[in-house]
């Protein structure tokens, strides 16, 4: 829900290996916002993530994140609309 704050933080833990999640829609867009969501992976098994159609990013091809046990990386985005998130994956944040 985008209506609560511009930067989140997303900690992905799996329950089984292989696990992937979908970054779905976010609720509440409103034009003009920007913030971050840092992702960080588990010590153990990594998290693969798709994306909403919602979600656009350089080029149309969904990034994808690092794979390595505790890596972190930073989904920067801007709603140009109230319909679409633009956004480019900053990867292996140190």
């Amino acid at each position: 829900n985008f209506e609560l704050a511009n930067n989140f933080s997303l900690l992905f833990t799996p329950s089984g290996s292989g696990e992937s999640r979908v970054l779905g829609t976010p609720s509440n867009l409103t034009a003009g916002q920007s913030g971050c969501i840092v992702i960080t992976q588990d010590d153990t098994d990594p998290v693969t993530m798709s994306y909403t159609s919602a979600w656009h990013f350089e080029g149309g091809t969904d990034p994808t994140l690092s794979t390595s046990a505790d890596e972190v990386d930073t989904l920067a985005y801007y709603c140009p609309t109230d319909a679409i998130v633009q956004a480019v994956l900053l990867k292996d944040m140190k």
